[in-house]
């Protein structure tokens, strides 16, 4: 379980080969990410379509000055919540982390915590090749209210960088900014 490739994983055995198979059950598909470099290697982008309830999509993250790996990571938590909410579970083609898979569960009971309306779902996907462990570096996001100034000032010590993010939370002028 948890390898697309493996036919069973999506209710497909190999006795059916050659044969019309039923429909697939719905689920809420993500197809392998592609990553694309701009020309003069500045900006990229990754980019998965995406399938929910007959409606497909493209999503992309784009990047300056940095290489990503064309992983679904990203793409699982933009889909996972409209899933949960009309209880399909999450197909995705492309690899997603082992931290994040093994996270899922523990992500998925807290959203439903939060919206009771929302319920657990399969996920199945195949888990990406382990990567080098991350540096020893902490980013956190800034945003300039309450919760982040409270993490950026209990966690001073662990945080390495930064992230701000302008007007999240509030619209904020260039002065207050």
């Amino acid at each position: 379980e948890g390898q697309l490739s493996d036919s069973r994983a999506i209710g497909q055995g190999r006795e059916g080969i050659g044969k019309a198979m039923p429909a697939p059950a719905p689920a809420a598909c993500i197809h392998t990410p592609q990553l694309a470099v701009a020309a003069d290697g500045r900006s990229s982008t990754v980019m998965a379509s995406i399938a929910l309830l007959g409606a497909p999509v493209d999503l992309w993250y784009t990047f300056h000055e940095i290489v990503p790996e064309a992983v679904a990571d990203a793409f699982i938590p933009a889909i996972l919540l409209p899933a949960m909410m009309h209880g399909l579970p999450v197909v995705s083609e492309g690899p997603v982390s082992n931290r994040l898979q093994n996270q899922l569960p523990a992500i998925q009971d807290i959203y439903a915590t939060w919206v009771p309306a929302l319920h657990r779902v399969r996920i199945v996907a195949p888990f990406a090749d382990p990567i080098v462990e991350p540096g020893p570096e902490t980013a956190a996001f800034f945003t300039g209210g309450i919760d982040s100034s409270y993490t950026l000032l209990s966690h001073r010590a662990e945080i390495g960088a930064l992230i701000f993010v302008h007007g999240f939370a509030s619209p904020l002028s260039g002065e207050r900014r």
